[in-house]
């Protein structure tokens, strides 16, 4: 019965630290209100790149979308020199 208790024990000690770790890696840095695979390290609510620079992602492209509340029409020319300007800071092209 001792055994039984010790071993019940250890599993249930187990099970903590296997659930407590993962909690303690998704963790690691600040995250504020974005999601869980964002950091926000200097806290201003923009995702900072990832500390390697290796995990950095540099499209050619930068595909800009919207969701217009009314007519689609009104607000295709609207987004025009935004889309421009993106572009020219960028150095990339923006469809």
């Amino acid at each position: 019965m001792t055994n039984y208790i010790s071993t019940y024990t250890r599993l249930i000690g187990l099970m903590f630290v296997i659930c407590f770790s993962g909690n303690a890696l998704a963790e690691d840095c600040y995250r504020g209100t974005l999601d869980k695979q964002y950091c926000d390290r200097n806290r201003d609510q923009v995702a900072d790149l990832p500390l390697d620079p290796k995990d950095w992602v540099n499209p050619d492209t930068i595909i800009f979308s919207y969701t217009p509340v009314e007519d689609p029409a009104i607000y295709a020319k609207v987004w025009d020199g935004f889309i421009k300007h993106m572009s020219e800071v960028t150095g990339k092209k923006v469809v």
